[in-house]
């Protein structure tokens, strides 16, 4: 293995005509033998039902989510969602009767279940994938795929952002720990949509208008009923939110697309140099996913990846 380690540093330190964002590929075509025997191995004390829910939930996590780019170093943090009772179980008021997230299907749900049941099996060191209950309705459960490397490096790009909104004895190293000790990411930073945003990967730039904007339609509904509805600070208030809707618009692609991987897709200001360098990462990485997950199963190219030291 540290022979097998000494070559490839020592191709990659000397094929200097080979673009850097292929350099991961590389080496992950060398290692992923090494790795995939083992995951083939431990996908076999599962019983076939079972895998079968658990490569369903994968191929939605990484096919129709962002998952595979957390994976391979592209953003610290990905998510998908899913609801965790059945249509009939659900106590709905009659105020929600009509919202679809209420009466969705939750199939999703119960394979993350089946799969939290076999998730020890594998050593995941550098990698977090927890869930938990959204801020917005008591059916869903938010699943989250962290990258632990990544978590901190944003942190410590962000610091000054992340310490003013939660306090300035937070570090990275910190507040990933928190996390990993409550399972839970959305609930220690506060909910706060503007880090949220940063983590998932949407800039730094894009995140602040976005998190300017639900402030200030916050505070619109908060005063629009007591104030009269031409009082200038309501209509100052409603035209700085309009005026940062005019700028963010959707990023990535939302429709099918022949690629096997998914585009990122957020909002953002098209014209910003941040949004623009963004683009131009996520499109790099989303090729080379393309090829890697051409390569195998699903699971173990996953699995793989999640399991290495």
């Amino acid at each position: 293995m540290e022979t097998l380690k000494f070559y490839v540093r020592s191709l990659v330190e000397h094929a200097s005509f080979v673009k850097v964002e292929y350099y991961i590929l590389l080496l992950w075509l060398i290692f992923f033998p090494l790795y995939a025997e083992d995951v083939s191995q431990t996908l076999k004390q599962i019983p076939d039902e079972d895998l079968k829910d658990i490569r369903d939930l994968f191929n939605e996590l990484i096919y129709k989510n962002h998952f595979a780019y957390t994976l391979f170093g592209g953003k610290a943090v990905s998510l998908s969602s899913c609801n965790v009772l059945k249509p009939s179980q659900f106590k709905i008021p009659k105020t929600l009767k009509n919202n679809p997230i209420q009466i969705a299907d939750n199939t999703l749900g119960i394979k993350w279940e089946k799969w939290k049941r076999y998730q020890s099996l594998f050593a995941i060191k550098k990698y977090l994938i927890i869930d938990e209950a959204s801020w917005f309705s008591p059916y869903v459960r938010h699943i989250m795929l962290i990258n632990k490397e990544l978590f901190i490096k944003v942190f410590n790009e962000n610091r000054v952002i992340f310490q003013r909104e939660l306090g300035c004895q937070v570090t990275g190293e910190s507040l990933l720990a928190q996390v990993e000790k409550q399972g839970q990411l959305i609930s220690v930073i506060k909910h706060n949509e503007l880090l949220f945003g940063i983590l998932l990967g949407y800039g730094k730039y894009n995140a602040t208008l976005y998190d300017k904007r639900e402030h200030l339609q916050l505070l619109y509904d908060q005063y629009k009923y007591i104030l009269v509805k031409n009082c200038p600070f309501i209509k100052e208030l409603d035209n700085q939110a309009d005026e940062i809707t005019e700028v963010l618009a959707s990023c990535g692609e939302y429709c099918y697309n022949l690629l096997t991987i998914p585009s990122i897709h957020f909002v953002a200001d098209h014209k910003s140099e941040e949004t623009l360098a963004l683009k131009q990462k996520y499109q790099t990485l989303r090729e080379k996913l393309c090829i890697i997950y051409a390569k195998d199963d699903v699971l173990k190219i996953t699995f793989s990846t999640l399991i290495k030291d």
